[in-house]
């Protein structure tokens, strides 16, 4: 079973570093910086599985495709 944990009082250095965190995050993706958040702000190894859509038969192939964007 999960246990939730205890929330982070707003006054503790864990609370400040997951929000200065956030913040940041948010605003590499507003500032459509995307290559430098994966550079710096997701794990190296992550996979990512995005659908694709193309125009071919249902019975062509699979849905997804996986793998790492290009350097």
């Amino acid at each position: 079973m999960i246990t939730a944990a205890a929330p982070l009082s707003i006054s503790s250095r864990e609370y400040a570093e997951a929000s200065d965190f956030l913040l940041l995050e948010a605003e590499m993706l507003d500032d459509l910086r995307e290559r430098e958040w994966l550079e710096t702000m997701v794990s190296h190894d992550v996979v990512y599985q995005l659908p694709l859509r193309e125009n071919r038969g249902a019975s062509a192939g699979p849905r997804l495709r996986s793998g790492h964007l290009p350097p």
